[in-house]
């Protein structure tokens, strides 16, 4: 999702469900599967080390949490949720009360009056954060065990998002060098 479509959806949702807004904004900046959002609770986030305990059961094998570092955006987003509640209980409720159990029925009826096309939850909260992290070059590694992938190979898909990263594979074995060093073997 692009920033003007961000802003597009987040007036929309900002003007219909404003209760609503911090739990797009939280998946955004998290990358979260909806279901590890939706149990997300009170208390998950960790301010000395600015990172949301996230409760995966996708993964087979794997540690029950991983953490993902928190955007100043993100924490306003999960202080607005957890504000007057206890600690242990669900982050994201209704809007009348209970646990949110899903977000189709306001995530789509926004996106269409948004004016945006073929945009589904994964879209702007997955694909968005992951691309946004492999654009500003966090290393592919990093993207995956933020998105909690099984394998390297689901995170690779970002790796096109990073062409810059033979030029710095260059720069950063040529720092072991004085920066006069040239062609000093004769190879052309």
């Amino acid at each position: 999702m692009s920033p003007a479509e961000e802003e597009k959806l987040t007036a929309v949702v900002q003007a219909r469900f404003p209760e609503y807004l911090p739990v797009l904004q939280l998946a955004i900046h998290t990358g979260t599967r909806t279901s590890e959002l939706l149990r997300s609770q009170v208390g998950d986030y960790d301010a000395d080390t600015g990172k949301l305990r996230v409760r995966q059961k996708k993964v087979r094998n794997s540690s029950p949490f991983r953490y993902v570092p928190l955007t100043t955006i993100a924490v306003a987003a999960y202080e607005k949720l957890a504000a007057g509640k206890k600690p242990g209980a669900r982050l994201c409720s209704k809007i009348n009360g209970g646990d949110l159990q899903c977000t189709r029925y306001w995530f789509d009826p926004c996106v269409k009056q948004a004016g945006l096309v073929n945009l589904t939850w994964k879209s702007p909260t997955r694909h968005t954060a992951a691309s946004r992290w492999g654009m500003a070059g966090v290393p592919i590694a990093a993207v995956s065990k933020f998105l909690g992938h099984g394998s390297i190979q689901m995170t690779m898909r970002y790796a096109h998002l990073q062409p810059e990263n033979n030029d710095r594979a260059v720069a950063a074995m040529m720092s072991f060098y004085p920066a006069e060093t040239g062609n000093q073997f004769g190879t052309r």
